[in-house]
């Protein structure tokens, strides 16, 4: 296996793909989000941008060039997998100005949640959150549309409706239990992603498919 650093936005996204490298490929990430051959080498890491401006404006590009190249320069190879946001085009042109200078191939090397392909509508990883939630549990999801579409309806107010993030953690907040020990499985770092009675990580299917034909392409020999 060539040796891997895969960077992200934050924490949120550092816990879903430790959860689905463990599932679909075996890598046991340690709480540092890092994998270790036999010999106790680092041969597969996760590593945390703080954003997505990091990966799309100079300024944030300088925070974490140098580990880029030391990478490089290692043998380590370096990917990319952050949000599309508003535009996909947009977004991956970013990318590719802003890593202009490493040895970086956007067509192979990057991947743009939710699933790699252009969207009329915008795209992140609560996104793709959304589309893997057990089935049984859509009523929660319904719900949540009933409220967002209440506060749509004050035009006068001018409410602001909640972000996906948030949805997401009431769709958590409704599975789980009202113990502290229960309520920190809601948070991003703690999150169990591998838990089928909330999430549907088949990879075999659409959503998840882009994301697995990705991964494997890079970590399967």
């Amino acid at each position: 296996m060539i040796k891997t650093n895969i960077w992200v936005e934050g924490i949120a996204d550092q816990k879903f793909l430790a959860d689905v490298l463990k599932m679909w490929f075996g890598f046991s990430l340690d709480k540092k989000f890092e994998f270790r051959d036999a010999s106790g080498e680092v041969v597969l890491r996760i590593s945390k941008g703080d954003g997505v401006s990091t990966f799309s404006t100079g300024d944030g590009w300088e925070k974490i060039k140098q580990s880029f190249e030391e990478n490089e320069a290692r043998g380590t190879k370096n990917l990319i997998i952050i949000d599309a946001d508003e535009d996909f085009d947009k977004r991956k042109k970013q990318v590719v100005e802003t890593v202009v200078e490493v040895n970086f191939d956007s067509d192979a090397d990057l991947f743009l949640w939710p699933d790699h392909h252009p969207h009329a509508e915008k795209g992140d990883l609560e996104k793709l959150l959304e589309q893997i939630i057990h089935p049984e549990h859509q009523p929660i999801f319904n719900c949540w549309d009933n409220y967002e579409n209440c506060l749509r309806g004050y035009s006068d107010k001018k409410y602001t409706t909640p972000a996906r993030k948030t949805k997401i953690y009431a769709y958590l907040e409704a599975l789980l239990g009202e113990t502290r020990n229960e309520k920190e499985k809601i948070k991003e770092r703690e999150r169990d992603y591998s838990n089928s009675a909330h999430w549907n990580l088949d990879h075999t299917k659409e959503p998840l498919k882009p994301l697995y034909e990705f991964l494997k392409k890079h970590l399967v020999p």
